[in-house]
């Protein structure tokens, strides 16, 4: 009688199991498959509380915070710390923003200081170069396939939205225009978050987030194509059912919460991942984050899918490889784990 009973009770949590998590996040595993889980090593030296950016270098990982860079290995076995912030040689005031060019080299840009600093795989330094202050207010720049930097300047002294061109040595070669400063109100309110980009050979795709397009730049013949409305592919993408589950707090009216919506929702971040398609995450309120394969081709959306709660917003994208970061508060010894996700449909 009592094996009778456990059967019954499994059968009961096995079932409800299945239905419960049935749910709107089950779509993002249909297309996205998880490949790998890596937890960061703890040491006194390698204290990890937070992560503004994951970059993937080969068998490299490095975890960017605003002072320090902290390099792992792909088993997440620490092996280096770059603290070097100061106003010495070698030294930053901050990493407003970093990368890696086409050499395997660190690039850091300390916006404060308007320098560039340059280091080796191993975060060993190289040299440091300054930037012309004629061309200043950068928030953030892009290394393209021919290591030249594109820094996205906000100029409020003459209205307008650039993009500046250096190249290897830091001299500067071009300036395009983007869009005008004010065109919407809330470009003045956006912060220093508010460029969505990514790079495809010579073009270089940029969105404001509350802009509902995307706009494309083409370096090698320097000129902007037209844009790209995508607002009505996310919207076509989602029904009003998924939106109230997404946010039942909002309202019982399914056309309230869509309404509610429509005017909120932000392109946080853009990805190129090649074949002419980028990914396009976007941000709703409560920090909820819709990923998006997007066809520049056609100009059609191919899937769109909730990303869990539990993986919040896309952290770096290398290859076909998606990373999240997974924080552990419970355990204050545990640092990060990065899990990578694999697109299952390209």
């Amino acid at each position: 009688m009592k094996f009778i009973s456990f059967v019954l009770t499994f059968t009961l949590i096995t079932s409800c199991f299945l239905s419960c998590t049935k749910d709107i996040n089950s779509s993002f595993y249909s297309h996205y498959s998880i490949e790998d889980s890596v937890g960061l090593q703890f040491t006194p030296n390698s204290v990890v509380s937070f992560i503004n950016n994951v970059l993937v270098n080969g068998n490299k990982y490095y975890i960017i915070q605003p002072k320090r860079i902290f390099l792992y290995n792909a088993q997440g076995t620490f092996l280096k710390k770059l603290s070097k912030f100061g106003s010495g040689p070698n030294e930053y005031s901050e990493i407003t923003w970093a990368d890696i060019n086409i050499n395997k080299e660190v690039i850091i840009y300390d916006g404060i200081s308007n320098n560039i600093l340059v280091y080796d795989s191993l975060l060993t330094f190289k040299k440091k170069y300054f930037i012309n202050t004629k061309y200043n207010n950068y928030l953030m720049f892009i290394i393209s396939k021919n290591n030249h930097y594109y820094f996205y300047n906000k100029n409020i002294f003459v209205d307008k939205f650039t993009i500046n061109e250096f190249d290897t040595n830091l001299n500067h070669k071009n300036s395009y225009s983007l869009f005008p400063y004010n065109s919407a109100i809330e470009y003045r309110i956006a912060g220093n978050r508010n460029l969505a980009y990514a790079f495809d050979k010579n073009q270089l795709i940029i969105s404001h987030i509350f802009d509902p397009k995307i706009k494309i730049l083409d370096i090698h013949l320097k000129q902007e194509l037209p844009p790209i409305l995508l607002h009505n592919n996310f919207w076509t993408s989602i029904n009003k059912n998924k939106v109230k589950r997404l946010l039942p707090n909002e309202g019982a009216n399914p056309k309230n919460i869509y309404h509610y919506l429509r005017g909120k929702v932000k392109i946080w971040k853009i990805f190129y991942t090649g074949n002419g398609n980028i990914l396009i995450e976007y941000w709703l309120p409560h920090k909820k984050f819709v990923l998006q394969l997007f066809n520049l081709n056609t100009k059609s959306a191919l899937h769109t899918v909730i990303i869990p709660d539990k993986l919040g917003e896309i952290n770096a994208i290398h290859g076909h490889h998606i990373f999240f970061v997974r924080y552990h508060p419970e355990n204050p010894n545990l640092n990060p784990t990065i899990l990578i996700f694999t697109q299952k449909t390209l």
